[in-house]
């Protein structure tokens, strides 16, 4: 499998979990260097997601895709989750790469089961500071969405710091009622689990404590 952001909250605990599940492990690292510990069943390499020519030899002959990135600046206007996973998708139809799993946000899905107060005060307010933020992954989404791979998006609450647990809520195609948080390692976790569970696929889920 192959991991983009492998350096991040969410990325890092991916690696080492697949890992310990005995995935062989591609882990893409770009700017920030990596501290997985060495396995013989690990090969660090630095790639840009959106370059063609960098990700196409890493996607060629894997498994699994979990793109896991993030931003340092996500008030700031940016293309990086959109175009990421449209040159990730391009490149898994070459090389007949299948299963994709992309980690997305909750603060721009609304849901019924929104208590009032999130509803009328706390996610409208998100969603004006985090506005070019949201719009990227929106995009993400539909280009995930669109294509022919078997997709998984993963919807967490509010990421958090903290141990793996391995006891959280899911909710496929909606949002966790009531969840208000979720460990980075934890979603992390997840979307090791679902690596190979074709119930999953085509799905967008809500994961949440």
């Amino acid at each position: 499998m192959v991991v983009f952001g492998a350096t991040g909250g969410i990325g890092h605990p991916v690696v080492e979990l697949a890992l310990k599940a005995g995935h062989s492990v591609v882990a893409v690292t770009h700017g920030r260097p990596s501290d997985h510990a060495p396995h013989p069943k690990l090969q660090v390499t630095q790639g840009d997601v959106v370059a063609t020519e960098a990700v196409a030899p890493l996607v060629a002959g894997a498994d699994a895709v979990v793109l896991a990135l993030g931003v340092a600046r996500p008030r700031e206007p940016t293309t990086l989750f959109s175009e990421g996973a449209r040159t990730v998708l391009s490149a898994m139809q070459h090389s007949g790469v299948r299963r994709l799993l992309a980690v997305s946000a909750s603060g721009f899905v609304d849901s019924p089961d929104d208590r009032m107060a999130v509803r009328i005060l706390f996610k409208p307010l998100l969603q004006r500071m985090l506005r070019p933020l949201y719009d990227d992954l929106k995009r993400m989404e539909a280009a995930v969405t669109a294509s022919r791979s078997d997709w998984t998006l993963v919807r967490p609450a509010r990421l958090v710091d903290g141990p793996r647990t391995g006891v959280y809520r899911t909710c496929p195609g909606g949002l966790v009622p009531g969840g208000a948080s979720i460990a980075r390692a934890d979603v992390a976790d997840f979307l090791v689990k679902r690596l190979e569970d074709p119930q999953s696929f085509g799905s967008a889920v809500g994961i949440a404590y």
